[in-house]
């Protein structure tokens, strides 16, 4: 049994897979992500990182990976790593335009450089 909202957002992610919800137009508020269990956020999370190539100002997408950061395994945090320092280099000036985008971006560079 679910409240409405959960309901929602339960319904979304069972007709989404990792590939197809980077493709999704109008993609949920960030605040059903954040009750994903740790295995579905990890199996989402190339689609999370997909969705900030698309929108690197996507702040609320950055600040729900950063308070997931934890769950990743070594090998996740490595690609993330990677995959956001690429994603800097090629759309920096997206992210200094973004409302706490730049900031955030860099506490969790941070946070996995710590980790490597």
């Amino acid at each position: 049994m679910h409240c409405d909202e959960c309901f929602e957002a339960d319904e979304f992610f069972q007709h989404h897979t990792a590939a197809s919800l980077a493709n999704v137009v109008d993609p949920p508020e960030t605040l059903p992500l954040a009750f994903l269990t740790e295995q579905a956020f990890r199996f989402m999370l190339p689609a999370l990182v997909r969705m900030l190539a698309k929108d690197p100002q996507a702040s609320d997408v950055l600040m729900l990976i950063e308070n997931r950061l934890h769950i990743l395994l070594g090998e996740e945090a490595a690609a993330l790593h990677d995959a956001l320092y690429a994603l800097y280099e090629s759309r920096q000036s997206d992210f200094h335009d973004g409302f706490y985008s730049y900031e955030t971006l860099w506490r969790i560079l941070d946070r996995l450089d710590a980790r490597m």
